[in-house]
């Protein structure tokens, strides 16, 4: 018999609460406050209904909430770390680092519109890295008109 999940509600309100509060430190003991569970049964809950740890969902839900606010905004780094929870802007970069390949700043100047989430990695790493004459032809190749500093 396979572990019992979260009910629909129970995970709906849970991932509403954390996309909530993602500005704010979100431990388990209060994910699991909100839930009315033990962190233990929680966390095993939220796992198999998730796929994903308690705190993986988090962190995942913070890098996609800036991956957003990146290509949507000016806003400074900074600023955008506090915004999801990160403790600063180096906190945000290193997670940013680690997760997709590159900093918040080459990601924020790559050709989003045109590539999927998986290509994303790849066009990610490799636009910091090239000049801005061939960032200017591959964007032209593209079809996507885009201001370059």
């Amino acid at each position: 018999m396979p572990p019992p999940a979260l009910t629909g509600a129970g995970l709906r309100g849970g991932c509403a609460y954390i996309q909530a509060h993602l500005a704010e430190p979100l431990p388990l003991a209060r994910l699991a406050a909100v839930a009315q569970q033990s962190p233990f049964h929680f966390a095993r809950l939220f796992t198999v209904s998730t796929g994903y740890a308690p705190a993986a969902y988090v962190r995942q839900q913070r890098l996609e909430r800036a991956q957003w606010i990146l290509r949507q905004t000016d806003h400074p780094l900074s600023q955008i770390a506090r915004e999801v929870g990160c403790a600063d802007q180096s906190h945000l970069t290193a997670l940013f680092r680690t997760y997709y390949g590159c900093t918040p700043a080459v990601y924020r100047g790559a050709p989003h519109e045109a590539t999927g989430d998986d290509a994303l990695h790849a066009v990610c790493v490799r636009w910091g890295q090239v000049t801005p004459a061939v960032q200017r032809q591959v964007l032209a190749l593209m079809g996507i008109e885009h201001e370059m500093d």
